[in-house]
């Protein structure tokens, strides 16, 4: 599956109103708001989701991947996406250490999501073009799915999602990380950490992006098309 995320600002810059679209059809997957003095909410299947900016305790959840979380702390502070009566989702940003010379360590931050009880990383990747990547991982280390960053104005993502039942999860993630920034209000304000010519500086973070991931979804997608028509 393969959507897109279209972005519109009010004229007054206050509010920025998303669609995520089903790039085969064009029809509507999920909308997103992003407005000054409210929570960021997200509406999939008739349903709202907020996105809360109250920080909270959480417990850190031990990761897949074969390097070693940064700390040994066993809490970490966190936030929760919510629905009207209680929480749904929480992440917390994390890092792990992939290198340590005497007591310098190199870190590769990443954000970990916890649903359903199963826990879910994101990975921020990027190389020297005109986008970015950030990719989602299983509790099995294995992709889920990939949001290509793009630096237009209104299309503002592409997600590569290879099987549906992952469908909820990376458009929380996508509304986490692209749709819930501070981008709001005079161009002087306007703070997108989203945004940028971001570019990976060590090959253990690009090798988290998986390109053929991409190329088997687009392919999927090309087969599901022909036999429509």
């Amino acid at each position: 599956m393969i959507i897109n995320l279209y972005m519109k600002k009010s004229q007054d810059g206050w509010e920025a109103n998303y669609t995520f679209r089903n790039a085969s059809n064009g029809e509507i997957v999920a909308t997103a708001n992003n407005k000054k003095d409210d929570y960021c909410n997200l509406i999939y299947l008739n349903k709202k989701y907020y996105l809360k900016n109250h920080p909270k305790k959480m417990k850190r959840f031990l990761l897949p991947i074969k390097y070693p979380l940064c700390s040994k702390r066993k809490w970490t502070i966190g936030f929760d996406i919510t629905d009207e009566n209680s929480s749904i989702c929480s992440y917390y940003s994390e890092a792990v250490t992939y290198d340590k010379k005497f007591v310098f360590k190199r870190n590769m931050g990443l954000t970990v999501f916890r649903y359903n009880n199963e826990t879910y990383s994101l990975y921020k990747v990027g190389f020297n073009e005109p986008c970015h990547y950030y990719c989602l991982y299983d509790e099995n280390d294995k992709t889920i799915a990939i949001i290509k960053r793009l630096y237009g104005d209104e299309k503002r993502a592409t997600i590569y999602i290879e099987n549906e039942d992952h469908l909820f999860i990376s458009l929380m993630a996508c509304t986490e990380e692209i749709v819930d920034v501070a981008n709001l209000g005079s161009r002087e304000d306007m703070m997108d950490t989203s945004a940028g010519n971001y570019i990976s500086m060590n090959n253990i973070e690009k090798e988290r992006f998986d390109k053929s991931f991409i190329d088997r979804v687009k392919m999927m997608e090309e087969k599901q098309n022909d036999f429509k028509n």
